[in-house]
């Protein structure tokens, strides 16, 4: 079973050693940056209990429905615990952007923005042609993981269409995180010869937790950076 790496040191709780703190008073408008990263550290190790719950429920339901029918059913229970968990784990990840842009902002320009102008994974994402935004080029290699978290998150949160994913399971005991998706749930271009068809987010659990881990790793490392700097330049500036 895949979980979560919110925490380096410990399972249970969040070091301030683990937290880079700024060497002076940022008076950031959208209060403490540090309390932020706390708080979504922490949300994200406990929604490794929605982890665990999905994988007990999908193996219950595996075995005795396999037994009992000699095929398997997709669980109910298991489809509303990870829409529980895609949804959550996308309003992390936006809060995760917000910090980052605040403090990639502030480095640049000595001073914070009066509105935070790239607060979601959707923000990131380029257009065709188009570059990732300053400051994010360092998660590019996640931008897979990240657009399949966005997509599942926001199929289920606008796709009414969305409920054709109950008749869909994989063959085995692996939880797997589906949503269909089409834009404005355009049911009658879905039946047309046009070839618009539903689009697919399909992943195994186990595989979309690792990804994230990949990217949280990297979010870590760059944001100790990033504030390793602008400490660095808050020094010379006070010299």
């Amino acid at each position: 079973m895949e979980l979560i790496k919110a925490f380096t040191i410990d399972e249970t709780q969040l070091y301030p050693e683990e937290i880079p703190s700024f060497s002076f008073e940022t008076k950031c408008p959208y209060d403490n940056l540090e309390w932020h990263y706390r708080i979504i550290f922490n949300h994200l190790n406990l929604l490794n209990e929605l982890i665990e719950e999905i994988h007990k429920v999908r193996e219950i339901d595996y075995n005795i429905k396999k037994k009992r029918t000699g095929t398997v059913q997709f669980p109910f229970k298991e489809k509303i615990f990870t829409f529980r968990f895609s949804n959550e784990l996308k309003i992390l990840t936006d809060g995760l952007i917000s910090i980052n842009y605040l403090i990639n902002y502030f480095l640049k320009h000595s001073k914070w923005p009066k509105k935070i102008k790239i607060d979601c994974i959707a923000g990131i994402i380029p257009k065709p042609g188009n570059t990732m935004p300053e400051g994010f080029e360092k998660f590019k290699k996640h931008l897979k993981v990240l657009g399949e978290i966005n997509g599942i998150a926001n199929a289920i949160k606008h796709s009414l269409l969305n409920n054709y994913s109950h008749r869909y399971t994989s063959n085995d005991n692996t939880p797997v995180v589906l949503a269909f998706f089409h834009q404005f749930n355009d049911f009658g271009e879905f039946h047309n010869d046009k070839g618009k068809t539903l689009k697919p987010f399909e992943i195994k659990l186990p595989d979309l937790v690792k990804e994230f881990n990949l990217f949280l790793d990297d979010y870590r490392t760059n944001y100790k950076e990033t504030v390793k700097e602008i400490n660095k330049k808050q020094e010379l500036k006070n010299q």
